[in-house]
């Protein structure tokens, strides 16, 4: 709600526990995709590592639903020209660019990596009125830091999708060279100095 406050776009979102909801979505918005509503589960067996993805949903899903089931998500697919993971810290972006639509098993869900062929990942600039709103709706989340995901269409329309405070810097950080460790660090010196009852560890 935030995020479309400030002018960002946002896919068609249901929450519900009801097959005949989802079903009336469905004839609105479909092509959908379904998603974990919070953390991501993931688990280790053996050597397998399980993790519970990003899919599609598809009409013959719909027909094994019972009438009500557990509160789940489902939105709007929409179609891909990249994805955009955006990094932000003391107020400044830093974003990267991933092609995942380039291969199938990727498409739905990058973290579905193809470690034979990964996916193209390059440093990415949005433009000025995409990240002005980022940065307005950081401010009212009160966020210092923070990854924000995106979605850009083939039209070059701009999706946002969500915002995850833990940070998880790295994944941008590495293949674009943006140092961000060095950054970080520098941000936190100068919020010790600035605040003096914060004591850098």
């Amino acid at each position: 709600h935030l995020a479309v406050k400030h002018g960002l776009k946002f896919p068609p979102t249901l929450l519900t526990t009801q097959k005949q909801a989802l079903l009336d979505f469905y004839e609105l918005h479909a092509p959908l995709i379904t998603k974990s509503t919070h953390h991501s589960i993931m688990t280790t067996e053996g050597d397998a590592t399980l993790m519970a993805y990003t899919e599609s949903l598809k009409a013959e899903d719909l027909s094994t639903l019972p009438p009500t089931f557990f509160p789940s998500l489902f939105q709007k697919q929409i179609e891909k020209w990249i994805e955009v993971r955006y990094y932000y810290v003391d107020s400044q972006f830093y974003s990267m660019a991933i092609f995942s639509q380039a291969e199938a098993q990727t498409s739905i869900d990058f973290r579905k990596y193809n470690e034979e062929k990964p996916n193209r990942v390059v440093p990415f600039q949005l433009p000025d009125d995409i990240t002005q709103k980022l940065h307005r709706l950081m401010v009212e989340l009160d966020m210092d830091t923070g990854s924000i995901d995106l979605l850009v269409t083939p039209s070059r329309t701009y999706y946002f999708l969500e915002v995850n405070p833990e940070g998880q810097f790295g994944m941008v950080s590495y293949p674009c060279n943006y140092y961000l460790e060095e950054k970080i660090a520098q941000y936190l010196v100068q919020k010790s100095v600035s605040s003096p009852q914060l004591t850098p560890i």
